[in-house]
């Protein structure tokens, strides 16, 4: 499969837990050779498509280019495997209701993190106000470094195991804070 027809497919939608505000998708990736020429804005494309799905979102295009603008500031990805993407600016009519949506990659992707590592689990924060977002990324990201979310994840590709296990580590951290640790 050349790299330009694999760059249009849309992720595969595992699960869309409504009432949960996550949804979980797995982005194909088809071949190794593939991975070294993903660009991000591929999988920005992707996120911003399955975003649009949800019926949260008021406009996909305005979201990709914010995704894209906020990419060019300075890459989402951290150490570990991960990114959490979200738009640059916070509109308050961008979304209808807060939710995260998640990909993903069968593979891991270089994606511009700063010790250039991989990545392969895509967390797309949307939220209509910045006090929610700056809560929901401060929250993600004591999750994946503080708790087993992210080894958990890849050895799964079950959505609804996937959401046991985010569930499990939200609580998991809340315990690990209220003993002082």
């Amino acid at each position: 499969i050349s790299s330009a027809s694999a760059r249009t497919q849309v992720p595969q939608l595992l699960l869309s837990a409504r009432g949960t505000g996550i949804i979980l998708a797995v982005m194909p990736v088809f071949s190794h050779s593939f991975l070294q020429r993903i660009a991000p804005t591929s999988v920005l494309d992707a996120m911003a498509t399955l975003a649009d799905s949800t019926e949260r979102l008021s406009d996909r295009k305005e979201l990709l280019d914010s995704l894209v603008e906020r990419e060019k500031l300075c890459s989402t990805a951290l150490s570990g495997g991960l990114a959490l993407l979200h738009p640059r600016v916070h509109e308050p009519y961008m979304f209808f209701d807060a939710f995260i949506v998640i990909g993903k990659t069968i593979a891991q992707i270089p994606f511009g993190s700063p010790d250039r590592s991989t990545t392969d689990i895509f967390f797309l924060v949307c939220c209509p106000d910045d006090a929610m977002h700056l809560h929901v990324l401060a929250r993600l990201c004591m999750m994946c470094h503080r708790t087993s979310l992210l080894m958990e994840m890849r050895d799964t590709d079950d959505p609804k195991e996937i959401h046991r296990i985010l569930l499990a580590s939200e609580a998991e951290l809340l315990r690990l804070q209220a003993a002082g640790a």
